[in-house]
């Protein structure tokens, strides 16, 4: 392979990395390799009627509140819950942005008395928000997402069984002060309180509330410009491809 056809192969080989230089990116996103690349954080209490679960399994990060109220009970109590999953995901570009898919489903049973039982079904977990976080050594974003309360406001109390289900892709611009700064940390996290309930008129309901996040991606919409140092090495070799084959020519 003479010089010039090597030079133009070197020049190919760090054109075709260099979009790949300092791009955010996150590891499993659509967790088909289990929990690998994430860090699970649980903090979750347990309350007389409220009982809280979440892992990684099944393609998705699962977060799930399992409630149950029964008749002529009086009182209220919050239970703290927090799930967050985090990984490092590099650089952060201007123009990046992250994606994800949030899915909720409810379901069991419920029967009630009491015309405002689905407001207070709302109300006991209007609370618990989905929230993201990316943050660096320079900057932290924060956007909220979800509030766990609203699935309920359609709720049904005459209609027998519960079964609820809403689908929602997030999109979010990453702001471009976080790419000012080092390698970025991204968490996905449902945190806030469950209250328990009880109210003194006819209400019982058994339910199992499941939020699902996955598919998470970071989509690098600007090209990640290449080092200036690799411009100056690519008209270095450049050069000396020239001279030498002007020296060849003599």
């Amino acid at each position: 392979m003479n010089i010039a056809n090597k030079l133009l192969l070197m020049t190919a080989l760090l054109f075709s990395t260099g979009s790949l230089i300092n791009a955010a990116t996150v590891t499993n996103g659509d967790f088909s390799s289990g929990s690998s690349g994430w860090e699970l954080i649980s903090d979750n209490e347990y309350g007389a009627t409220v009982f809280v679960m979440d892992d990684i399994s099944n393609g998705s990060h699962s977060f799930r509140v399992t409630a149950s109220e029964y008749p002529f009970i009086i009182g209220q109590r919050t239970v703290n819950v927090l799930s967050k999953i985090s990984q490092n995901i590099g650089e952060v570009n201007e123009g990046d942005t992250l994606s994800f898919d949030f899915n909720r489903e409810v379901t069991g049973w419920g029967l009630s008395l009491d015309p405002s039982a689905p407001g207070k079904l709302t109300q006991a977990f209007d609370e618990v928000l989905g929230l993201v976080s990316i943050f660096n050594d320079t900057y932290t974003q924060n956007y909220y997402f979800s509030s766990l309360g609203d699935i309920y406001s359609g709720f049904d109390y005459s209609v027998p069984g519960l079964n609820l289900s809403d689908e929602t892709e997030i999109t979010l611009t990453l702001d471009s002060e976080l790419a000012n700064g080092s390698d970025a940390t991204l968490q996905i996290m449902l945190i806030g309180d469950v209250e328990e309930r009880y109210f003194n008129s006819f209400q019982s309901f058994d339910l199992i509330d499941t939020s699902r996040i996955d598919n998470i991606a970071i989509n690098n919409t600007n090209p990640v410009p290449l080092p200036a140092g690799v411009y100056l090495f690519l008209s270095g070799l450049a050069s000396l491809g020239i001279i030498k084959r002007r020296v060849l020519q003599k």
